[in-house]
Order: C-alpha cells, then structure tokens, then sequence
C-alpha cells in the first residue's frame, strides 16, 4: 500500500491562522439597537436612567435586567421578577448609573458598555 499525503500530518494540532487569540481584538460592545439615553436623575436616594427603547420609555434601576413587563396590576406576586423591565431587550442588565457624570452602564454577559450624556 501507498502512504496517502493528503490530509494534515497531526489533526489535533491547532489551525494556522493569520491572527492567533492572543492577537485578535475583542468585538466591542456598544448599546442595544434602538436604546435611546436620555438623562440620569435621583429620586428618593436611588439613581435612575430616563431610556426610550423601541415604543417604551421610563427609567431603569441598577439591577434590572431585559425581560417581559411586570404590572402589579395583573401579575401573581408569587412568580413575579420586579426586576425585569422591557426597557432592555433579554440578556441585558443595569450595572451602574452615575448621577453626578451622567452615565449609564449595561452588561451583556461578561462585556459592559457605558453610555454618556
């Protein structure tokens, strides 16, 4: 039998690439399509961000994170998570709210990108 020369000489060796991990830039993060920001304020100690996002518009808490609406008018309070909002689209949360530099920083996943006046 003939040695067949196709193939790689170790298959489990890594890939040739032009631009190794170490090398490559992080995909940056910027804000979700659609996230307007508009202003920061105090109200009762606690800072918020006044946001438009798509047909809603309000202000977000540090901690909330994307989700369903929750009206308190109709939810069980049992099943309900106060700190969804659809101010943000899923998978995306309040990290920080800077008052006195007026900025805003959200997390998705393990990345946060901040938004300033």
């Amino acid at each position: 039998m003939a040695s067949v020369s196709s193939g790689r000489v170790d298959p489990f060796a890594p890939l040739a690439t032009p631009a190794t991990a170490s090398s490559a830039r992080p995909i940056l993060l910027s804000l979700p399509p659609g996230l307007i920001f508009n202003g920061v304020i105090r109200s009762g100690g606690t800072p918020e961000a006044l946001v438009q996002f798509g047909a809603e518009s309000g202000t977000l808490r540090v901690g909330q994170r994307g989700g369903s609406t929750t009206d308190y008018r109709t939810t069980d309070y049992r099943t309900t998570d106060y700190r969804t909002t659809p101010l943000l689209p899923a998978g995306w949360s309040v990290a920080s709210i800077d008052v006195q530099n007026g900025r805003l920083t959200l997390r998705q996943g393990k990345q946060a990108v901040t938004a300033e006046l």
